[in-house]
């Protein structure tokens, strides 16, 4: 378990891992839309690093409806 590992942050990277298959979004696609690199990614999927949830509401991509 990392270091930032909790219900809150396993909750969000389902719902962006669900969003993303369902979409058929790679996962460099996602980084690319979001600005997150590939390594910070899988970071936050392992736990190792926090969501910033002001940039969930603040990115180009939140107002992404496509």
């Amino acid at each position: 378990m990392g270091k930032y590992d909790s219900d809150f942050t396993r909750r969000v990277t389902e719902t962006i891992e669900q969003k993303r298959r369902d979409r058929r979004m790679t996962i460099d696609e996602l980084c690319k839309k979001t600005g997150i690199g590939r390594n910070s990614y899988y970071a936050k999927q392992r736990g190792e690093r926090c969501f910033n949830t002001c940039l969930l509401y603040t990115s180009d991509a939140a107002d992404d409806k496509a």
